[in-house]
Order: structure tokens, then C-alpha cells, then sequence
């Protein structure tokens, strides 16, 4: 029972996803500050997400079984059989379509949502399997990170420049950020015959569209700072950090002639924006500098602390 329920654990892929729920943050603090939010209960808007999350790695789970190494699929460990994980895969669905319907007004937000299901099942699965071509980092982009924000601002029609800067830059760098992970893994998907994006456009190429996204990105969510009025310093901050963790980036992968892991040099991008977006909403609600650093600390936790 024990190996079973830990087993599920590992297929659902990071359960609760607090690394990529953090995105909904700024955004909500937008929302507050609008009068568009006004309890507390409207964090339980993000429940629907956590358990579609959970489907969505459960079935990449399932149909990465046949390829993955034993030590890093539970299925094909034995610890969960695959008919068990597909139940486990239902039921989180149906769940999260259920609290959807509870929590949400929008008919356009359910329809998203829907097709934000599907795109999670197409990702990995249903004979298409985006995350095996050139469109892969672009559906894992929006489904792993923005797709939650998004629906979110669907939701109480809020689009305005700051928060569609925002979006857009952040989906840009995160855009960047599963392109990067098609870098890393080229070797392994290669011996696999995954044809995954690195492996189809080549690690020179795709390393130098993710440093260019990666610019692209920070240039769109700093314009958004500056159109909500966050501080000078702030601003001039975070220009002068996202230019050095480029500088890094970039660093990292011509002195390996883009042979690249993951270390800091080239996940360094991707940690200050997480900061960034977190002291952006933090100021927009004026929390205590205390606060704040807990706040960053929480969501860096599992992956670089």
C-alpha cells in the first residue's frame, strides 16, 4: 500500500506544483489591488489546476513507461501498475472539472480549461505527443506555468498592458526555460529515439533561441513592472541581475560548446525570475521584507535549496 501510494506520488510529477502555481501570484496581487478579488477564498481558484497538474504528469507517467530508464518511472520500477495510475489519472480529472464548475463563472474560462486538459493529454499521450516535436516547449510552457494565470484573468476579464506583459514575458521565459531542458536531456533522448526539440533543431540553435527568448522575456515582464509603477530601484535591480544571469547563461553554454546540464549558471535566469515575480506582487501588496524572503524561500525550496 505504502509502495503504491508513494509510487502515485511520483507519478503526479511534484504534487502540489507550488514551483509552478507561484506563477498565479503576481497576477492575483493584481487582482486584489483592481477590487477584483476580495476574499480569501478565491485561493482555492488554483485547486482545479493542481489536480489536472497531477493528471497531466500521471499520464506522462504512463505513456513515458516504455521509454524511460526502471530507476525513473514507478511503473516501470513496479512500484504502480499502469491500471491503477490510469484510475488515479481519471479521478483527478474529474475532480478538478468539478471544482472548475464550483469555483469559476466564465463559460470562455471552462472552455480554456478544457482544452488545457486536453493539451496536457496530448502532450504525452493520445498518438500526438507534442513533447516529441518542435511544439513541445511551447505547450509545456503554457501548460506547466502560465496556463493558470491566464485562465485566471479570463475569468474576470482582466487584460490590460502591465498584466499582458507580464503573461507574455513570462511565458516567453519559460518558453525558453523547457527548451533548455530539451538541451540537457539531448544525449538521453537521442539514445531513446525522442524526438524531442533540442534533438530536431540542434543544441547549437536551440541554445541561442533560448537566450534570445530569455532577453525577449525579461524586456516584457520589466516593461510590465514599470507600467504598475513598482519602484525605480526595483527595476534597475532586477535590469541589472536578469543581464548578468544572461550574461552567465550564455557564458556556460559557448565554453561548452552548448553541451550544457542543469547547474546554476544556466538555471540562474530562471531563479531570479521566480524572485522577481514574487517581490512584484509582494510590493503591489505591500508586504513586510520578512515576508517576503519566506515567501521566496517556500518556492525555491524543492529545486535549489
Amino acid at each position: 500500500m505504502i509502495k503504491t501510494i508513494e509510487g502515485l506520488y511520483r507519478a503526479t510529477r511534484m504534487f502540489p506544483y507550488l514551483n509552478q502555481l507561484i506563477f498565479v501570484f503576481p497576477f492575483y496581487a493584481i487582482l486584489v489591488v483592481n477590487g477584483l478579488v476580495d476574499s480569501v477564498y478565491s485561493l482555492l481558484l488554483v485547486l482545479p489546476f493542481m489536480g489536472i497538474m497531477a493528471a497531466g504528469g500521471i499520464y506522462n507517467t504512463i505513456c513515458d513507461a516504455p521509454f524511460d530508464p526502471k530507476y525513473k518511472n514507478p511503473i516501470t520500477r513496479g512500484d504502480i501498475s499502469k491500471k491503477t495510475t490510469m484510475i488515479w489519472m481519471l479521478i483527478s480529472i474529474i475532480i478538478s472539472i468539478i471544482l472548475f464548475i464550483l469555483f469559476y463563472k466564465s463559460y470562455v474560462a471552462f472552455i480554456i480549461f478544457l482544452f488545457y486538459i486536453l493539451l496536457w493529454l496530448a502532450y504525452s499521450g493520445f498518438k500526438i505527443r507534442f513533447k516529441e516535436s518542435v511544439l513541445g516547449p511551447f505547450i509545456a510552457s503554457f501548460i506547466g506555468y502560465l496556463a493558470a494565470p491566464f485562465i485566471l484573468l479570463v475569468e474576470f476579464n482582466y487584460f490590460n498592458y502591465p498584466s499582458s506583459f507580464l503573461l507574455l514575458g513570462l511565458y516567453i521565459i519559460y518558453l525558453a526555460h523547457e527548451i533548455k531542458h530539451t538541451i540537457v536531456d539531448y544525449d538521453e533522448d537521442q539514445i531513446n529515439n525522442c524526438k524531442t526539440f533540442a534533438v530536431l533543431i540542434g543544441r547549437k540553435y536551440s541554445c541561442l533561441l533560448e537566450y534570445l527568448l530569455l532577453i525577449t522575456g525579461f524586456a516584457l515582464i520589466l516593461g510590465s513592472s514599470y507600467l504598475l509603477g513598482n519602484s525605480f530601484i526595483f527595476n534597475i535591480i532586477f535590469v541589472i541581475l536578469f543581464m548578468i544571469s544572461i550574461i552567465s547563461t550564455v557564458s556556460y553554454g559557448l565554453k561548452n560548446n552548448f553541451n550544457i546540464n542543469e547547474v546554476l549558471f544556466n538555471a540562474l535566469p530562471y531563479v531570479l525570475t521566480k524572485v522577481f515575480i514574487i517581490i512584484f506582487a509582494c510590493l503591489i501588496f505591500d508586504l513586510p521584507a520578512l515576508l517576503i524572503l519566506f515567501i521566496i524561500w517556500i518556492s525555491l525550496l524543492d529545486k535549489y535549496l
